[in-house]
């Protein structure tokens, strides 16, 4: 009787801390889905004015101006303009993962130094953008932005 008493305390306290106790390991991973957010935005966030400054190799950094409207296929979705300079039309191609992409047709009465391009937009956050662009005329004629939203 006494050696089955022992046994059963040896047993007890034995296992009911592993009971009691914590799992960790699981928990861990449940407090990282909850402090991690995903970060989305929806396509609509590019809906709206930004502005920054535009940097090409050759020239002074230079203020840009875009404005999209909305988002349809092969349609017009903004304009995009270096004041007292260039403005073009903003055709919406697709969307390639993060990347919204745009053709850049330049509006009629621009300089003969403006160049139409391509374009895409990465969002950053609901209040900033990523603007990269690469000019019809030579692939390495490229520029890039960080705009805010006005």
């Amino acid at each position: 009787m006494k050696t089955n008493v022992i046994l059963w305390l040896v047993c007890f306290v034995a296992l009911v801390p592993m009971s009691c106790q914590k799992n960790t390991e699981d928990d861990s991973e449940d407090d990282m889905e909850e402090n991690e957010p995903e970060i989305m935005f929806d396509d609509k966030v590019l809906i709206g004015f930004w502005s920054g400054l535009s940097y090409q190799i050759g020239y002074p950094p230079i203020a840009l101006d875009l404005n999209i409207s909305k988002l349809e296929i092969n349609g017009k979705a903004g304009e995009v303009s270096t004041p007292n300079s260039c403005a073009s039309e903003l055709i919406y191609l697709n969307k390639n993962g993060q990347s919204f992409n745009f053709k850049e047709d330049l509006l009629p009465g621009q300089s003969t130094n403006c160049i139409g391009g391509k374009s895409y937009l990465i969002i950053k956050s609901k209040d900033t953008l990523n603007y990269y662009w690469t000019g019809d005329d030579n692939a390495s004629n490229t520029a890039n932005a960080l705009l805010v939203r006005k």
